[in-house]
């Protein structure tokens, strides 16, 4: 079986379950897409847009790739901590890690 990856969109709380509006889509992100196509293929990836669905923090999965820019950071660092509570490494990436990365180092693996 191969390892799984699960790469994470965050979405601010008006996006979030019971917040969302039907009807109305967020536009979509390009960088999970892009990050699932180069990854190897010994590797299964699943992406997580939290805008269109809720996260299942019990998903089978090996490893997590977050990414986030700064308005979204708490909400990526929350969904950081129950993976890291359940054992799971997390990678955070995106333009407020890359600025922040003192900040970012203490939300992942």
């Amino acid at each position: 079986m191969k390892p799984i990856i699960t790469l994470i969109y965050p979405a601010h709380k008006k996006n979030r379950a019971g917040n969302r509006k039907k009807g109305k889509y967020p536009i979509p992100q390009l960088s999970m897409p892009t990050l699932a196509g180069l990854t190897d293929s010994r590797f299964d990836v699943n992406i997580i847009d939290e805008n269109i669905e809720d996260i299942d923090f019990g998903i089978k999965t090996d490893l997590v790739g977050i990414t986030t820019m700064t308005a979204l950071a708490p909400r990526a660092y929350e969904i950081s901590a129950e993976f890291r509570k359940r054992g799971v490494p997390v990678v955070l990436g995106g333009i407020h890690v890359s600025m922040l990365p003192d900040e970012g180092v203490l939300h992942a693996d």
